[in-house]
């Protein structure tokens, strides 16, 4: 069990590390998407620096409780902000002062 929750956490900070990357270049690429990307952003990179101290055996078993409930508390976050941005997007009236036409 433990070999299995390692490659699991280690493919975890895979995973995060491509995503902090991709991160990093769309705020590059796209300045004006800065905003948009800080939550993803500060979730991947909490998650890299979180994992590589579980793997490296640096936090204590309450510091994992506190560091994976933020990362969890984030990735809530995240998919509070999908939900939110699919309802505004898929919603039938149009803004203010607009028209579907």
């Amino acid at each position: 069990m433990t070999t299995f929750l390692t490659v699991i956490q280690i493919t975890n900070l895979f995973i995060l590390a491509m995503t902090a990357a991709a991160c990093v270049y769309v705020a590059y690429r796209w300045p004006i998407a800065r905003a948009l990307i800080v939550v993803p952003t500060a979730w991947a990179a909490l998650g890299v620096v979180f994992y590589v101290f579980v793997l490296t055996g640096q936090l204590s078993p309450g510091g994992v409780l506190v560091w994976g409930a933020i990362h969890r508390m984030l990735a809530a976050l995240i998919v509070w902000g999908v939900v939110v941005g699919m309802w505004a997007i898929l919603r039938d009236d149009p803004p203010d002062g607009l028209d579907n036409d």
